[in-house]
């Protein structure tokens, strides 16, 4: 699925949250068939939104359902997809489902629905209507939103023709984009990533009704917990993908990469030093790495050469990144970066632009040699 931008609406820039709320996205619809058919419309509000699917996507993916009957497990119908009907001006499904003369039934759905995302070894794996093991796709081009909806309680003689469902996104969404504020250097970059991420987590949004679900709470055993996900877990991972040799000229305004990335929830693993004090230990924490050339205005390659690149890296500051939460992470190229491996023996940071400069420490100036002394006479 090609991944659509929508305006940002929750921003860290500087590596810091700022998070804002966005009006309706609202695809209204009436069922002009049956009234007795169960027909949806779709929603996506309640929460600042990621990217990707909106009521207009919908249309073309289409959502799951299943539909179980309110105060038991007992489902009334289960994994029936719904697609956009213009006759109908609404949701319907291919074998129709119509509405129980007694009682009430509590509808879940999610969307993508389809084969290229949803099925064992792919990006969201469903293990029932209501829970499923998410891992994101390595390549960003290829990350899908994955967003659900849950209404409950619902009939025909109090909720009308059509039931609408408030879709959330269930993961985070993380842009990059680079900028160069330095007066006397440029920067050409290739490859950017962001790393020492958790790749996978079971999502459950029993519960969650007409889609609400507490942002944070604690767990015991991690420290962290989003309700509706599980702990992350897996190898962190890095999740990289080419700028295409850009140029940052001397005062390059910020401009993002070609993709945001759709990635698990979850608390940012912090470090500030090497893991340990061995020349090649490596950086284990998150950051966002560069692979970079430098120049200065005359064209000469401080950092790399005109047919090799560097990697420098950039830590990142402690955040949970939240469900259905947009986070721009602002990268100044002027400092350099760091190197992602120790060069010395010594945990701290080692710059990348450190001794680049030629400067002069101390200057000596050698004593007065005694020459050759003569008399002088009048």
């Amino acid at each position: 699925m090609k991944k659509k931008k929508l305006s940002i609406l929750a921003l860290l820039a500087g590596a810091l949250p700022f998070i804002a709320s966005c009006s309706s996205d609202e695809l209204v619809a009436e069922n002009q068939s049956n009234p007795n058919e169960i027909s949806f419309t779709p929603l996506l509000t309640g929460v600042t939104r990621a990217m990707s699917i909106d009521a207009t996507e919908l249309q073309t993916q289409g959502f799951n359902v299943t539909a179980i009957i309110n105060g038991g497990s007992t489902a009334y119908f289960t994994a029936e997809n719904y697609t956009w009907n213009s006759t109908a001006n609404a949701y319907t499904s291919t074998t129709k489902h119509y509405w129980p003369s007694e009682g009430s039934l509590d509808f879940y759905a999610y969307s993508p629905m389809s084969d290229t995302y949803v099925g064992t070894g792919k990006q969201i794996v469903k293990t029932d209507y209501n829970t499923f093991d998410v891992t994101p796709s390595a390549t960003p081009s290829e990350q899908v939103d994955f967003v659900y909806a849950n209404t409950n309680n619902k009939t025909k003689g109090t909720d009308g023709k059509v039931t609408t469902l408030n879709f959330r996104h269930a993961e985070s969404n993380i842009v990059i984009q680079l900028k160069n504020t330095a007066t006397d250097l440029k920067f050409t970059v290739k490859d950017v990533a962001i790393g020492y991420i958790l790749p996978t987590a079971q999502f459950d949004y029993t519960g969650s009704t007409n889609g609400t679900t507490d942002n944070t709470n604690t767990d015991a055993a991690s420290g962290y917990y989003l309700k509706g996900w599980g702990t992350p877990s897996g190898t962190r991972t890095s999740y990289s993908q080419t700028a295409g040799t850009t140029s940052y000229a001397v005062g390059a305004d910020a401009s993002a990469l070609t993709n945001n990335m759709i990635l698990i929830p979850q608390t940012l693993e912090v470090a500030t030093v090497y893991s340990a004090d061995s020349v090649g230990s490596a950086f284990n924490g998150a950051c966002i790495s560069v692979e970079l050339k430098i120049q200065d205005t005359s064209d000469h390659y401080i950092v790399g050469t005109s047919s090799t690149y560097v990697t420098a890296m950039w830590p990142l500051t402690s955040i949970i990144w939240l469900p259905g939460h947009k986070y721009t992470y602002t990268v100044d190229l002027k400092g350099g970066g760091y190197y992602p491996t120790n060069q010395d023996e010594n945990t701290d940071l080692d710059p990348i632009l450190e001794g680049a400069e030629i400067m002069f420490a101390s200057v000596t100036v050698d004593s007065w040699s005694d020459g050759a002394n003569s008399d002088v006479t009048n």
